[in-house]
């Protein structure tokens, strides 16, 4: 749109997102859809007149179906590589944003931006959006500095440029907070227009530099994904894996239990014993001195994440074995008697008396014990307290003995041997 106003001095532009004042028409690029009011105020010595339009941005229907970034874990400065599928020649808007908290010093923000990089694209535009603000600068400088001011609509201060030529940037954001503000949140987007090959593959690079680490939005046509950008400096991005072991998971009060720490990629330790105490030691020893089931936790952590894991430990009463034990009013005494017997066992809750029975003595008689075979010979029981008899009357011992035709022979020859054994069942002969 162009106005020519020959007779007046100041335009005021103002729109819902931005605010000029300049002696040319401005150019404004509306990045959200929305409907969206145009005020055009003109002034000179004369008086005050101004006239209001609607615009209304539709979203861009675009058929972008996927696209992945590399590399996964980005530390800040690398460079964000896009790649993706839409249509055959589509053009393809990019948005990336981040915010950023900055802290008020008397009554002023400043936040500056180093080796900002424009990437070559079409209709490039740089926005900054100040929550808080009652005026916003936004001073470039690739050669000489540029600025572009903004006063506050409302709570919010806003400055955009479009037509952003590529290159390297130093970008100082500055302004006025409102009055009681102690933090300005910064909302800064990067808009860039990127076009697919004909088999319908697009890339996009992207440098991180001038982005704080944390997480960060890229919007590829329709899909939004969220990014984290990792500090300048970690040598990995290994999230830590929680692990332990125990020598003993149950036992009697007092229980020592021994704790081997077995996690990865951990840089802090905190044990919790699930008795309200707690340790940092890498394998502590800890000591339930009281009846009762424990939860233990272990949490660890890195600069990536935290992670946990636990167990069970059962403390239990350690069980009184009873002592048996009694009291008589003699040991070595004449029957018949009466003894008084007194129970001193403990620990018992039950008791089982067994007075007891005199030992059995095994003896015999016989009508005799040297006399010559063969011969009868009476046997009597004489044993004594015996419920059970069981008899073995014996035998006789084997003698081993055999006879030989010779016992001093010249070889080879044959000789005659003869058994002479008496009292044997079973013969076995060994030939040497």
């Amino acid at each position: 749109m162009t106005y020519k106003y020959p007779t007046c001095d100041v335009f005021h532009w103002f729109c819902k997102t931005a605010r000029f004042f300049a002696t040319e028409p401005p150019m404004h690029t509306y990045s959200a859809a929305g409907n969206y009011t145009v005020n055009l105020t003109a002034t000179n010595a004369n008086g005050i007149n101004s006239k209001t339009s609607e615009i209304t941005v539709l979203e861009k229907t675009v058929s972008v179906t996927n696209w992945e970034f590399s590399p996964q874990k980005p530390v800040s400065g690398d460079t964000l590589n896009i790649k993706g599928n839409a249509s055959s020649g589509e053009k393809i808007d990019v948005f990336i944003n981040f915010n950023k908290t900055v802290p008020v010093s008397g009554g002023k923000f400043e936040y500056v931006l180093e080796d900002v990089k424009i990437p070559d694209g079409f209709n490039n535009l740089f926005a900054v959006e100040a929550k808080g603000a009652q005026n916003l600068n936004v001073r470039v400088k690739m050669v000489l500095w540029v600025t572009k001011s903004s006063e506050a609509s409302g709570y919010t201060a806003i400055v955009s440029q479009s037509s952003v030529p590529p290159g390297t940037y130093t970008i100082k954001i500055d302004g006025d907070a409102r009055e009681g503000i102690s933090d300005v949140n910064l909302k800064i987007t990067a808009f860039q227009g990127i076009e697919a090959d004909s088999k319908g593959n697009f890339c996009y690079s992207y440098n991180t530099t001038a982005i704080p680490p944390g997480n960060f939005e890229i919007k590829v046509g329709g899909i939004t994904k969220e990014i984290t950008i990792q500090p300048k400096g970690i040598s990995g991005f290994e999230q830590p894996v929680a692990n332990f072991s125990t020598n003993v998971t149950s036992g009697y009060a007092p229980l020592s239990v021994q704790f081997t720490d077995f996690s990865q990629n951990v840089t802090s330790t905190n044990w919790d014993f699930g008795d309200g105490s707690n340790s940092t030691d890498q394998n502590p020893e800890h000591t339930y001195s009281t009846v009762g089931n424990y939860t233990v936790n272990l949490i660890v952590s890195n600069t990536n994440g935290t992670d946990s894991k636990s167990a069970q430990i059962t403390v239990s009463e350690k069980p009184v074995l009873p002592v048996a034990n009694f009291s008589s009013g003699g040991t070595n005494v004449s029957a018949p008697v009466t003894v008084q017997v007194g129970n001193l066992s403990q620990n018992a809750i039950t008791i089982n008396w067994n007075i007891g029975s005199k030992l059995p003595v095994t003896n015999f008689s016989s009508s005799g014990t040297n006399i010559s075979a063969p011969v009868t010979v009476q046997v009597g029981n004489l044993s004594q307290n015996a419920t059970t008899i069981n008899w073995n009357i014996g035998s006789k011992l084997p003698v081993t003995n055999f006879s030989s035709s010779g016992t001093n022979v010249s070889a080879p020859v044959t000789v005659q041997i003869g058994n002479l054994s008496q009292n044997a069942t079973t013969i076995i002969w060994n030939i040497f």
